[in-house]
């Protein structure tokens, strides 16, 4: 039996789980592919059952999530918009890193979330179209990135310690990439960031906290009846 973030690995299933799903026929000694979009960040738990010999397989992601306002007292509920994962379809949510962002909403009965207020970040799993955890990420605050790099084996460096990315890493994902490899480049120590880790170390996130000021100061206008006395000629 196979699992990924709750969804059985059925053929039916097929199409929601897609580069996800993977049977036990992938599970032989001549595969060394990555099944279950397995990687940084991902855990993977396995039970054995001895006395039937089934193996149960369970994939989890963690994903990286933002309060979407503050705790209601009214309806006793906050809401989460949560980076990396797209609705299936059929209740279930899929892994789809830096493609997709949904909201689910969580209840007081279900996780102690009275002090929660708008833009608290958390890591959540996700199952059965619901968070099933919620918990604080290790945070490195108001840092420099000395360097990065994007794409699949992606990574950071603070302080000069690097941290490669989650599999699923994908809050704010445009900052790094757009800003800084674009036409209009800005130099990292211009700006600071928060960075966000899951529970294994890896940064899931990155957060803008700094951006970088450039500004010049300007005298004077001239233009056609200005006053300026001294001016640059003007052909």
């Amino acid at each position: 039996d196979i699992y990924v973030d709750g969804i059985d690995a059925i053929e039916d299933n097929r199409d929601i789980l897609d580069a996800a799903y993977f049977t036990e026929g992938n599970l032989v000694r001549g595969n060394t592919d990555v099944v279950g979009e397995t990687g940084n960040g991902v855990l993977t738990e396995v039970y054995v059952d001895t006395n039937d010999k089934e193996v149960t397989i369970a994939i989890i992601n963690t994903y990286l999530a933002k309060a979407d306002g503050d705790y209601d007292d009214r309806t006793e509920e906050v809401d989460f918009d949560i980076w990396g994962i797209d609705d299936a379809g059929k209740d279930e949510f899929v892994k789809a890193p830096g493609k997709s962002d949904e909201t689910l909403t969580v209840t007081n009965d279900d996780f102690d979330v009275e002090d929660i207020v708008d833009g608290d970040i958390y890591l959540v799993t996700v199952a059965d179209g619901a968070i099933q955890s919620l918990e604080l990420p290790d945070t490195i605050s108001d840092t420099e990135i000395t360097a990065f790099k994007n794409g699949y084996d992606g990574n950071l460096t603070v302080d000069g310690t690097k941290y490669n990315y989650s599999d699923s890493a994908s809050y704010d994902g445009d900052t790094l990439n757009s800003d800084y490899t674009g036409i209009k480049t800005i130099n990292l120590k211009d700006s600071t960031y928060n960075v966000y880790l899951d529970n294994y170390g890896y940064v899931i996130g990155v957060e803008e906290v700094d951006p970088a000021k450039n500004y010049v100061f300007i005298t004077g206008v001239d233009e056609n009846y200005s006053n300026l006395t001294n001016r640059n000629g003007r052909s």
